[in-house]
């Protein structure tokens, strides 16, 4: 069995076969290129470059520059540079197309030099000026670079006081793009699947804002389409997971590893077909010490230099760095990129992927983010109940994007990211020791590979499973309904939040994720122990009606479930077979008891349980059941034979 863990994502893979390959399906032919209604006329041609670009810009908003040939040998690298007017931030110099705002008037000289697939330089400048403007300006964010096949998502931002009465997107120019929809219930986030190419091209598309006066305002922007070079019966190609045609605008974070030329082939390519081999790209912990923040670094590789600096700095200033550090001994590496959405373990190539949702700190790094949409938002919606969670400390929120409003553009710090990040990496590296613990690192064979090992071998979670197994059979029932999308019968239908109350209350598990996989058990108890005892921050789980509860009161709430005593012997078990080193039946003595949620007050007024008269921001109370769901991930696993 090949198995895959993620985050939030229903994650299937159908053609990946063994770790040689030799199972794979025949390759499947490329589909053709998109049709041209209308090609794009570049803005200035030089030294066989073409270059797409504003003559003119205002200050306030964003601008695209996007570079492609002018013949037939294909750009392999590049790199811009501004040489003179006021700074600008570009967040992937390294890439066909950058966007930026303008925050200033002046002029402004861009060069670009780009390496062509015969290793041929071409060198391009081009210069343009900002004015300022007493209009109200939108602005799309962000003009990028994406892989054919990928999906695309822009955001138009909209001055508060404009109060758009209506909204509408079109493609101007460049092959056809495919797929296009706007984000339930706003418009101002326009998806779309970038069209197959057999050259590079770029398309531009606009934007359209009608103010309650009827006036209008309208911005475009420029997405650069790659001629990707994809094998699709190669492993992310052929994932059922929804046009899984990764980036081919990768860098390798920190040079210096022995084996840095494998890790983009090995981790993160669109012609990846079998699992390396440990001689190729051996674990991290096959090193036989702790990793310091630089091992870890050169085994790591991004679509945006932001990402690696931000990750380097989680690494070296929070409290759960030498963890992370000796947890990420069990991967490969770590890869972070724009398109990945959710973050995941995946045992294919030993390696975590994390989303860069939970990294961003400044606007403009937020802007290079993909909104693609949740796609378990529909799971579920027969049920009467929801189950949800939190992680709260002293009385309010750990961490949550709500804090943050695209439209306020305000900068995250880093205790925010910290604990968002920390989360994550908990949980995603509980299954990476799961999979491959540290007590085989040292055994491991050369012409093994993660796939190999983890089919091979049993995980730790399937012996805890046996010993400490989950009793509910309906809880596990609806944990498929609720995260993999299964068909609700009428009984579930039927069942309310007091049912459930029955169900889950006397059994052993944390949370209700608990019961989608025994993988996400063992993940679940880890990260929960783990964030009480490094950050002292305790999660909520609360069992709550979502039919007539307009007040959103909790039928049933915990907080620090996972301490429980009936629950202390599983966490036990679990944490003293990741980290051997710690006492934890010591440490379990000492972390705070489980405490009820009010039954009487909402899920809002339930977060500081000290205090009768706790005022919860109004903006916090405005956001439904359903979007704090998705704003607090959950983790989904699915294997395939």
């Amino acid at each position: 069995m090949m198995r895959v863990l993620c985050i939030g994502l229903l994650l299937l893979l159908t053609a990946c076969g063994g770790s040689s390959g030799s199972d794979r399906q025949a390759p499947i032919p490329e589909p053709p290129p998109a049709p041209i209604t209308n090609q794009l006329t570049p803005t200035v041609t030089q030294d066989n470059l073409e270059l797409f670009a504003p003559v003119q810009a205002w200050v306030g908003e964003s601008v695209g520059l996007s570079i492609k040939s002018a013949d037939s040998d294909p750009i392999s690298s590049i790199q811009w540079q501004q040489i003179s007017g006021p700074e600008v931030t570009i967040q992937a110099a390294h890439t066909q197309t950058i966007g930026f705002d303008i925050q200033s008037p002046g002029d402004y000289q861009f060069t670009v030099i780009a390496i062509t697939t015969s290793g041929t330089e071409r060198s391009l400048s081009y210069g343009f000026s900002a004015q300022e403007t007493s209009s109200r300006l939108v602005s799309i964010r962000l003009d990028h670079n994406v892989s054919e096949f990928g999906n695309v998502s822009l955001r138009v931002d909209i001055p508060d006081a404009l109060q758009a009465s209506d909204i509408v997107w079109q493609q101007d120019a460049g092959p056809d793009a495919t797929n296009w929809r706007t984000q339930e219930g706003d418009d101002s986030v326009l998806f779309f699947v970038a069209p197959a190419v057999d050259e590079d091209q770029v398309i531009q598309v606009s934007v359209t804002v009608t103010a309650q006066d009827d006036t209008t305002y309208s911005d475009t922007a420029l997405i650069s389409v790659h001629n990707a070079d994809i094998d699709w019966s190669g492993y992310f190609p052929a994932a059922d997971i929804g046009d899984r045609v990764v980036t081919e605008d990768m860098l390798v974070a920190m040079p210096g590893d022995p084996h840095q030329n494998a890790l983009i082939d090995c981790l993160y390519s669109n012609r990846l077909t079998s699992s390396c081999r440990f001689s190729t790209l051996p674990l991290i912990g096959q090193r036989g010490y702790l990793p310091s923040v630089e091992d870890i670094m050169q085994r790591t590789i991004v679509s945006h230099p932001w990402m690696a600096e931000r990750f380097e700095a989680f690494l070296q200033q929070s409290e759960a760095g030498d963890d992370i550090r000796q947890l990420l001994s069990a991967t490969t590496g770590v890869v972070i990129a724009y398109d990945i959405r959710p973050a995941f373990y995946w045992s294919a190539t030993g390696a975590i992927y994390l989303d860069p949702q939970y990294l961003w700190g400044t606007a403009q790094e937020r802007d290079t983010l993909s909104f693609l949409p949740d796609p378990r938002a529909d799971n579920g919606r027969d049920l009467q109940f929801g189950i949800f969670w939190r992680y709260v400390k002293n009385g309010e929120y750990f961490f949550g994007g709500r804090d943050y409003p695209v439209s306020e553009r305000a900068e995250r710090p880093f205790s925010n990211i910290e604990a968002s990040l920390a989360f994550l990496l908990y949980h995603e590296l509980a299954h990476a020791n799961d999979f491959i613990p540290p007590s085989k690192w040292a055994s491991l064979n050369d012409n093994d590979s993660p796939l190999s090992t983890t089919n091979n071998d049993a995980a730790l979670s399937e012996g805890f499973s046996q010993r400490f197994p989950l009793g509910s059979q309906e809880m596990k029932a609806l944990a498929q309904v609720s995260f993999f999308g299964e068909t609700a019968t009428e009984q579930q239908k039927a069942f309310t939040s007091v049912d459930i109350e029955q169900f889950f209350v006397p059994d052993l598990a944390p949370t209700y994720y608990s019961y989608s996989t025994i993988y996400e058990d063992f993940a679940t108890l880890f990260e929960r122990f783990m964030m009480a005892y490094r950050f002292d921050a305790y999660a909520d789980v609360g069992i709550i009606s979502i039919v007539d509860n307009p007040d959103v009161l909790v039928t049933w709430g915990q907080r620090g479930r996972f301490n429980d005593v009936r629950l202390q012997p599983r966490v036990r078990d679990v944490v003293s077979r990741i980290i051997p080193s710690l006492d934890v039946r010591s440490i379990q003595q000492q972390l705070q008891q489980p405490r009820l949620l009010d039954s009487n007050k909402s899920w809002w007024d339930n977060l500081n349980l000290d205090s009768e008269g706790y005022a919860l921001p109004e903006e916090v109370r405005n956001v439904s059941l359903r979007d704090e769901m998705r704003g607090l991930p959950t983790h989904i696993h699915r294997g395939h034979q």
